[in-house]
C-alpha cells in the first residue's frame, strides 16, 4: 500500500464501462444490423452519455457478440 498509486476517480470527467451482448448464432446480418442501431439509439438518447463505441466484436463459443464501450459523464458510479 505504501508504494500504491492512488486515483482519485472523482478527478476524472468520465467513467468508461464495457460489455458485450451475445446474440444467438442463428441471427442473421440484417437483425445484427438492426440490434447495433438499437444500442445506439439507447445509449445515444441517454444525456449522461459522453461517447459510445458499438460493434460486432467476435464469434463466442455460444454467441455472436456485440461489443459496447460506453463513456459517461459523472463520477457517482450510477451514471445517471
Amino acid at each position: 500500500m505504501g508504494n500504491a498509486t492512488i486515483t482519485n476517480i472523482t478527478r476524472r470527467p468520465t467513467i468508461k464501462t464495457t460489455i458485450n451482448f451475445g446474440l444467438a448464432y442463428e441471427t442473421t446480418a440484417g437483425q445484427m444490423k438492426r440490434a447495433v442501431q438499437i444500442l445506439e439509439e439507447i445509449y445515444r438518447g441517454h444525456p449522461q452519455t459522453h461517447d459510445v463505441i458499438i460493434a460486432f466484436n467476435n464469434f463466442g463459443d455460444s454467441a455472436l457478440n456485440i461489443n459496447v464501450i460506453h463513456w459517461w459523464k459523472g463520477t457517482d458510479g450510477r451514471g445517471s
